[in-house]
């Protein structure tokens, strides 16, 4: 949430009017002591409520087009006037727009109710007055914009974003939403078709430095110690070119007390896989693929609040 002007000082509870901050008069939203009372006493109580009520420095002001037509700007917080709820018609027809201010700290934003209803955005520089109603809203939320200028870009309309996705992440979603057994469909193609999909496997190097392994923590028992291009990138003290021997342990830079080291299954010694009920047989696509290991000193107490080390896929 973004505040560019102070907030309003928490004297609700006596009912006086807070001083409002940057252009905004209070006679604009002005709301009478026993409602904002009984607004705030609402909001205090535990029950269910909509994202507005939830605002119990809200204020609302209303007015009706030329056909009759129903119309609602309803200021989320009049402390802040940053974000607007525009509400036009009745009913099923009813439909809701959430405009945001450009500047809160310059511009003030009012809604005139007088004759033609109308927005009027206020500054120094002088009124600007628009009819958003009047087409600019509809070709605002078909624009494709997250947020789409209104009132000579004074206002924004805050459009729903739905991201971005694959068309595997798309085809995942419909299975999961419309499909019986969805959930059973994705799991067996995550398995089965896409199980080894992103597989990483580091090319083993002839004749390669390793490199400072920390030989205090010994190394995992294999069947060879291969140095190793690893995919791993992150910094590790005495590893050029990301070198590692397998099963050796390396220090993580600028993060004392962490550790890293890379092994792949298939380099295991024999005897440890052999072993029944303890391991499982390996497949081809198993025995290359990367296996990345990180150890921590729990008796140095700086790694805590060092800098995490970071890890780019």
């Amino acid at each position: 949430m973004r505040f560019s002007v102070p907030v309003l000082p928490a004297v609700f509870s006596a009912g006086l009017l807070a001083p409002f901050p940057g252009p905004v008069m209070a006679d604009d939203w002005y709301l009478p002591a026993a409602e904002r009372a009984a607004q705030y006493a609402a909001f205090d109580q535990p029950m269910r409520r909509s994202v507005v009520e939830f605002q119990p420095f809200r204020a609302a002001r209303a007015a009706t087009l030329a056909d009759g037509t129903p119309l609602r700007l309803t200021l989320l917080n009049s402390g802040v006037q940053d974000w607007f709820l525009l509400e036009i018609g009745s009913g099923r027809a009813a439909r809701s727009w959430h405009l945001e201010n450009a500047a809160p700290e310059i511009f003030a934003v009012r809604l005139e109710t007088e004759d033609t209803p109308a927005l009027v955005i206020a500054s120094e520089a002088g009124d600007v007055t628009c009819r958003p109603w009047e087409g600019a809203l509809e070709d605002a939320a078909t624009s494709g914009l997250p947020y789409a200028p209104l009132c000579e870009g004074r206002l924004y309309l805050r459009n729903p974003g739905s991201g971005s996705r694959t068309g595997r992440e798309a085809v995942a979603e419909f299975l999961r939403s419309y499909v019986p057994f969805g959930e059973d469909i994705v799991t067996l193609a995550k398995d089965t078709f896409y199980r080894d999909a992103w597989l990483q496997t580091s090319p083993v190097l002839d004749e390669a430095e390793a490199g400072a392994v920390v030989e205090a923590l010994g190394r995992a028992r294999l069947g060879s110690h291969p140095v190793m291009r690893a995919n791993l990138d992150v910094e590790l003290v005495g590893a050029s070119g990301r070198q590692m021997e397998a099963g050796a342990w390396y220090a993580v830079a600028d993060a004392p007390g962490v550790y890293a080291s890379v092994v792949q299954p298939g380099m295991v010694h024999p005897e440890i896989l052999s072993r029944r009920g303890e391991a499982n047989a390996l497949d081809g696509v198993e025995n290359r693929a990367d296996v990345w290991l990180f150890g921590f000193d729990l008796a140095i107490s700086s790694w805590a609040t060092s800098p995490a080390p970071t890890i780019r896929r």
